[in-house]
C-alpha cells in the first residue's frame, strides 16, 4: 500500500509559530483585498509584506 497525500515538509520549512494581531473589520477587509490582488491568502500575503519590511530594517546600520 502506498502513502497518500503530500510529503511532509522538513522541520526547517514547517511554520509552527503564530502571530496574532487585532484588527478592525475595515483593516481586515483592506488586508483581504490586498491579498486577493496578489492571488494569495491573507496569511501568505501578510507574511510576505511583513518580511519584506522587517529584513531591510534589521540590516540597517545606525539608529
Amino acid at each position: 500500500m502506498s502513502k497518500r497525500g503530500r510529503p511532509k515538509k522538513a522541520k526547517v520549512e514547517r511554520r509552527t509559530n503564530v502571530l496574532r494581531i487585532r484588527l478592525t473589520q475595515e483593516e481586515r477587509a483592506d488586508l483581504e483585498a490586498a491579498a486577493e490582488k496578489k492571488s494569495l491568502d491573507v496569511s501568505a500575503w501578510g507574511r510576505m509584506v511583513l518580511l519584506e519590511t522587517a529584513r531591510p530594517a534589521i540590516n540597517q546600520t545606525g539608529g
